[in-house]
C-alpha cells in the first residue's frame, strides 16, 4: 500500500489568494478536504474545487487529527490553512505532535508578528512572543520544568 500525501498546513494571510505562493494556491485548489478557520474558509472558497469538502475547526480542534487521517486513509488530498506561520504559536505544532510525523508538511506565510513588525517599522529580531491561544507560561529559562509550555 502507497502511503498517503502528506496533509498541507498552509499559512494564509488577510490577503488571500495574493499572498499564496503558486504551490501553496496548487494544493489547496487539489484538495478534497479544506479545513480552516471560518474567517480563513471564507477568503479562499472561490478556489476549492467544486467538490471539496469544508469543515471549520472552530471549537473541534480535538477532531482535527481524526479528520485529516480519515481523508487520507480514503486517499483524499487534505489542506488545513492556518494564518501566518502555522509553526509561530499555529496549529502545526498541534498537529505534528498528533499525527505520524510524515503524513503533514507546511508551507509557511509570514508571521503575523513579522507582518505586525513590518506594518510599524519595528526590527523585530529581539521580540519576546507568547501566544494568545493557550494559558501563557511566560519565558522559558533553564530552570524551567517540563510543565513549562
Amino acid at each position: 500500500m502507497s502511503r498517503p500525501d502528506p496533509c498541507w498546513i498552509i499559512g494564509v494571510l488577510d490577503n488571500g489568494c495574493e499572498g499564496l505562493t503558486p504551490a501553496a494556491l496548487a494544493q489547496i485548489k487539489n484538495a478534497d478536504l479544506i479545513i480552516g478557520g471560518a474567517r480563513t474558509l471564507s477568503l479562499l472558497r472561490p478556489v476549492f474545487k467544486q467538490a471539496a469538502q469544508e469543515k471549520d475547526l472552530g471549537a473541534q480542534l480535538g477532531k482535527v487529527p481524526d479528520w485529516i487521517t480519515a481523508a487520507q486513509q480514503a486517499g483524499r488530498a487534505v489542506v488545513v490553512l492556518a494564518t501566518g506561520d502555522p509553526l509561530c504559536h499555529g496549529i502545526a505544532k498541534y498537529l505534528l505532535a498528533k499525527l505520524p510525523t510524515d503524513s503533514c508538511a507546511v508551507m509557511p506565510n509570514i508571521s503575523t508578528l513579522q507582518l505586525a513588525c513590518a506594518r510599524l517599522g519595528i526590527a523585530w529580531q529581539s521580540a519576546h512572543i507568547c501566544s494568545v491561544h493557550s494559558k501563557d507560561a511566560g519565558e522559558w529559562d533553564a530552570q524551567a520544568g517540563p510543565e513549562h509550555g
